[in-house]
């Protein structure tokens, strides 16, 4: 499987805090971030906790990216099912821990530029995915 790795060098950079920190959870904290998403023109959610809380306060991600794990444990069958939506063609592929996959890359092309709601569900862990679909997002985000 060809990919990209994530240099060791680089691990510490990503764990540290990039943008802004909404702190709280739950359906409040969730209404400020959708308030502050209101001229998105994608909205791109990483994580099946962030998926599910956008999901519960009505917001559809235009893409989302969910692994069935949160910190790195399976999340419970209420995640998992709320993470589900009809709007969503889902697409599954697998990433490794630590690598980002060609296959990951060509898919978020794909979903960037469509305009249905795309779930990519990874095989693997999906925290790196973050890095491609801000590199690829629409300039104006």
């Amino acid at each position: 499987m060809k990919g990209y790795r994530l240099p060791v060098e680089l691990r510490d950079e990503l764990r540290q805090l990039h943008g802004e920190l909404y702190p709280g959870d739950g359906i409040e904290t969730t209404k400020k971030i959708i308030h502050d998403l209101e001229n998105c023109t994608k909205v791109i959610s990483v994580g099946d906790i962030v998926t599910f809380n956008l999901l519960n306060a009505g917001l559809i991600p235009d893409i989302s990216f969910v692994d069935n794990k949160t910190k790195r444990s399976p999340v419970s069958d209420q995640i998992t099912q709320g993470t589900k939506h009809g709007h969503f063609s889902t697409i599954t592929v697998e990433s490794p821990p630590g690598i980002i996959t060609e296959e990951l890359l060509q898919e978020i092309q794909a979903a960037m530029r469509s305009d249905k709601h795309i779930q990519i569900v990874i095989k693997g862990e999906e925290d790196l995915a973050a890095l491609p679909a801000i590199a690829m997002r629409p300039y104006h985000q």
